[in-house]
């Protein structure tokens, strides 16, 4: 994630994020979205388990200072 490491500064991480989150809300977005999460895991997909990590922080989190 280009957060994580270092390459975009924190206003357009915001923005980024409330993108994602709008993007999310459609119906179409969030029945894949649904899917995606069900057929993934943590272990499996890094894309996915930050983007779910994200979400459950209510796109509000930094990933620089996730564990």
């Amino acid at each position: 994630m280009l957060k994580k490491q270092s390459r975009i500064g924190d206003s357009t991480w915001k923005s980024w994020c409330v993108g994602i989150r709008f993007n999310l809300s459609s119906p179409a977005f969030a029945r894949a979205w649904s899917e995606v999460k069900l057929q993934t895991s943590d272990e499996t997909d890094d894309f996915f388990s930050e983007l779910g990590r994200l979400e459950s922080d209510k796109f509000v989190s930094d990933p620089q200072r996730w564990k």
